[in-house]
């Protein structure tokens, strides 16, 4: 075997070796994620509708109930008072020294 035939032999070697490497790579995130999702899952929402307050309101009424939706979903309202501006200058440390 030449040289160059050896050289072609190592890089094509490498090449599908960093390939597989890869794919086992991408594969192994892949389970490590659906593993830590099945253990430590996220919160869900309260659903948007209960038994209780279904009955509230009718669909035909066009009329959402208040009763009926969650927490999460409130609408944000403006602060009871407006902020003031500080007289301080900020204090900066930069560098820490």
């Amino acid at each position: 075997m030449g040289s160059s035939a050896a050289r072609d032999y190592g890089l094509r070697r490498i090449g599908t070796t960093t390939r597989w490497m890869a794919v086992a790579t991408l594969a192994g995130g892949g389970l490590l994620s659906v593993a830590v999702a099945k253990a430590l899952p996220g919160r869900s929402s309260p659903p948007a509708s209960s038994s209780a307050g279904s009955t509230a309101a009718s669909p035909s009424s066009g009329q959402a109930s208040s009763a009926s939706q969650g927490a999460s979903s409130a609408p944000i309202s403006a602060p009871a008072t407006a902020p003031q501006p500080v007289a301080a200058q900020p204090v900066v440390n930069s560098g820490g020294s």
